[in-house]
């Protein structure tokens, strides 16, 4: 007679069990603490110099932003900075500034910034792909297993189900052992070749890596044709494609002239470094409700954001990073998802 409410409750949490490990975990977010998770890929239409300021051991006098392993990326704070800078601007162009809604959105300046903190956050934007030189098809997007997996966290705190894409492509890297590709043709004698690296192919995944890729990018508008980024990708394993990755970099002179002399100022020779354009990054926008009294919600706040920087479908838009925007560097496209 007790037996069967016994059993009946075992049954019962162990079927809670299973779908809260299987199911819940899988949609896990970090809305609920935020309000508002937006992931985005960041697309550089020109070389980008989000600076470190000036390198004492470094090959150049000015050195981009690097992650702990030495990987170009651009910091949180850079990002941030260029909104508010463009956020200004947009709003002095609509002659309507209000600087307490901009205090709400970013937080007060520094003088005042023990007040509260705004309600607008950004992570990290990390490499994902980054243009090489190749011997076939002219140019490739490498990558790399670790590189992947990071992106696939980041989407994972914004509960997108597209994580799995990645998690899918990372277990194939592993599987492999060797580097993927996504298009057999970038291959000559079951190799690739980026820039002076020689690399083993799997030749066998190919059709499974441009799907998944593909899957992946379906949703977001880059400002390159599918065919064009499906068919150019290479994984690399992370033992040799963090090391080449973390050189993925260009390096310009730049000069200083006496205009009336016409030569070189004394000391006016100088190296600055670059992420070449085409590169792509992953980050997120993290909107939580006001820190201070206000009747706005995140999302209110995003909106207000999104028609301030002119984002046509209230999701993508262009910024400004870094340094010599007068000289046209530093433009990318934030595609979300």
């Amino acid at each position: 007679m007790f037996q069967v409410p016994v059993l009946f409750y075992i049954f019962v949490n162990f079927i809670y069990a299973v779908f809260y490990r299987y199911s819940l975990v899988s949609v896990m977010s970090l809305a609920p603490v935020y309000g508002l998770v937006r992931p985005y890929l960041v697309f550089a239409l020109t070389p980008v110099h989000a600076g470190l300021g000036r390198g004492f051991e470094e090959h150049v006098d000015l050195p981009v932003q690097r992650d702990n392993l030495g990987i170009p990326c651009i910091w949180g704070s850079s990002i941030k900075g260029a909104l508010r800078t463009a956020f200004r601007q947009g709003k002095e162009m609509q002659g309507t500034r209000d600087r307490d809604f901009e205090k709400l959105l970013f937080g007060p300046e520094r003088e005042e910034a023990h007040q509260h903190a705004g309600a607008l956050n950004i992570l990290d934007a990390k490499l994902f792909l980054s243009p090489m030189p190749s011997l076939k098809y002219g140019f490739v997007f490498a990558t790399t297993k670790l590189l992947l997996e990071r992106a696939g966290a980041l989407l994972e705190l914004a509960g997108d189900p597209k994580e799995k894409k990645l998690r899918e492509l990372v277990n194939l890297s592993g599987s492999s052992g060797r580097t993927l590709v996504s298009n057999n043709d970038l291959t000559l004698d079951g190799k690739v070749w980026l820039g002076d690296k020689v690399f083993e192919a799997d030749t066998k995944l190919a059709d499974n890596v441009k799907v998944l890729l593909e899957d992946f990018l379906k949703d977001i508008k880059i400002p390159l044709s599918m065919d064009t980024l499906s068919n150019r990708v290479v994984i690399l394993q992370d033992e040799e494609g963090l090391q080449l990755l973390s050189r993925s970099t260009i390096s310009i002179t730049r000069i200083a002239l006496d205009y009336q002399r016409k030569t070189v100022k004394e000391g006016a020779l100088w190296d600055e470094e670059y992420v070449p354009e085409m590169s792509m990054f992953i980050t997120a926008i993290l909107m939580s409700n006001p820190r201070s009294e206000s009747s706005m919600t995140a999302e209110k706040l995003f909106e207000e954001l999104m028609s301030t920087l002119k984002s046509k479908d209230k999701k993508d838009f262009y910024l400004v990073l870094g340094g010599h925007e007068t000289i046209g560097k530093g433009i990318v496209k934030f595609c979300g998802w």
